[in-house]
């Protein structure tokens, strides 16, 4: 079970992104796609092509997280 805090919003991004990005990537991605900071603590959800595979990437004071997950 995941407990977050009411004032964390969860962004999708509505188009596929390349899985081969990682942190960098991906926080390039958030300035750019969502026109938002990274360092927020939000959490912000990547899809591939084929929407099997999810990718979270938050920020928590200390450095990045990011999650991936193979859907089933």
């Amino acid at each position: 079970m995941l407990s977050l805090s009411p004032r964390v919003r969860i962004f999708a991004a509505c188009e596929a992104v390349d899985f081969r990005k990682g942190f960098d990537g991906l926080v390039q991605l958030v300035r750019d796609g969502f026109r938002d900071d990274p360092f927020t603590g939000d959490l912000f959800c990547f899809f591939n092509r084929r929407r099997d595979r999810v990718k979270i990437l938050a920020w928590d004071r200390n450095g990045f997280w990011l999650c991936c997950k193979r859907l089933e």
